[in-house]
C-alpha cells in the first residue's frame, strides 16, 4: 500500500488443500516467482494450470528452476535478469491483456510437450546414463 497498490487488490489466503490449491489459479493471471531461491514445483504447478510467471534468474542452482522451466517451454523472455527488470517485466506482460489472453489460453498444451513432461525421454535418458554408470563401475571393479 505504501507504493501505491490498492489493500483490495492484494489477497493473503493460508494454507488449503492441494487441490482447492490448483483450483485457486484460476483467480491468478500471472505468478510472481519469488527470489533469491526461486520456485520449482510452485512454478511447474502455475504453468499447468495456466498460469504465466515471471521471475529472476538468479546465480545459484535454487535461484534458476523457473529460468529452467520456463525456458523449456519457450518462454525465456518471462525471465528477468535483474530485480528492476523483474519489476518492470511484470508490469508490461500485465498490461498486455490480450497477449496474456492467448498465452494463458495454449500453456498448459506447451507444457505438456516440454522436456519437463516426456516421461519417455526423461526414461530412456535415465536408462543410458545407468547403464552408462554401470559398465563405469564394472570396468572399474575387475580391473581391481
Amino acid at each position: 500500500m505504501a507504493h501505491g497498490l490498492p489493500e483490495g487488490r492484494v489477497a493473503l489466503e493460508g494454507g488449503i488443500p492441494h487441490q482447492a490449491l490448483l483450483a485457486a489459479y484460476g483467480g491468478i493471471d500471472i505468478a510472481l516467482d519469488p527470489f533469491p531461491y526461486a520456485g520449482g514445483l510452485t512454478v511447474c504447478e502455475a504453468l499447468w494450470m495456466g498460469v504465466p510467471v515471471v521471475a529472476l534468474a538468479g546465480d545459484s542452482f535454487c535461484a534458476r528452476h523457473a529460468l529452467s522451466h520456463l525456458a523449456n517451454i519457450g518462454l525465456p523472455d518471462w525471465v528477468a535478469a535483474s530485480e528492476a527488470d523483474y519489476v518492470a517485466l511484470a508490469i508490461e506482460r500485465a498490461r498486455d491483456l490480450p497477449r496474456l489472453a492467448a498465452l494463458r489460453t495454449g500453456l498448459r498444451a506447451r507444457v505438456a510437450a516440454a522436456p519437463l513432461c516426456d516421461a519417455p525421454r526423461f526414461g530412456r535418458a535415465l536408462a543410458a546414463a545407468l547403464r552408462n554408470a554401470w559398465r563405469a563401475w564394472c570396468g572399474q571393479a575387475t580391473s581391481l
